[in-house]
């Protein structure tokens, strides 16, 4: 049975705003850890829930790690993605096959103007340490700057094709399957 390690960091910034985005601003929409992301997000409407809907019907065991989402908001502080790693980074100790990652593509923090691409070469180094080589997929927002280190440390990014984002559930059953399917035949993308 395959294991996936499941996260989502989901913030669409918008940097010309002086307010800043705090771990409290998450918390009003998602801020979940472990097995809570199942129980939240398991039917509902969201990427986590497509993606949690193809990981039940392929019989894969998820393995919740931490998950994370705000309304469009000013720039996020950088004590919220630092913690949101040491999450993930303990998590990325654990057995598992591949990464699966709800993205927004459009998050900056105090830190780092491209979060994701950050995050995603982050994994990358921490399983280039462990000797691993793991499939890691996801789904973006179709408001997202696809940046190069996006390209370069993850295999399969979808984006949603709808404004309003009416398929986001479908986008991640899309990303999901295409990573059954990297799972399933050894290659990677």
């Amino acid at each position: 049975m395959p294991r996936v390690l499941f996260a989502g960091l989901f913030h669409e910034t918008h940097t010309f705003l002086a307010s800043r985005t705090t771990r409290a601003d998450f918390q009003r929409i998602c801020a979940c850890e472990g097995g809570e992301i199942l129980s939240r997000c398991r039917g509902d409407a969201s990427p986590a829930g497509g993606f949690i809907e193809v990981a039940d019907r392929l019989g894969w065991q998820i393995i919740p790690s931490i998950y994370l989402s705000a309304m469009p908001s000013g720039m996020v502080a950088a004590a919220v993605f630092e913690g949101f790693w040491k999450r993930l980074e303990a998590d990325l100790n654990s057995d598992f096959n591949a990464i699966f990652l709800v993205l927004h593509g459009a998050m900056v923090c105090e830190s780092f103007p491209d979060v994701e691409g950050e995050l995603l070469k982050r994994i990358a180094e921490s399983l280039k340490k462990q000797k691993r080589k793991v499939p890691i997929a996801g789904v973006l927002d179709l408001h997202g700057n696809f940046s190069d280190a996006m390209a370069q440390y993850a295999n399969i990014l979808v984006s949603y094709r709808e404004n309003p984002h009416t398929d986001a559930r479908e986008t991640a059953c899309r990303s999901a399957e295409l990573l059954a399917r990297v799972m399933k035949e050894k290659r990677f993308p």
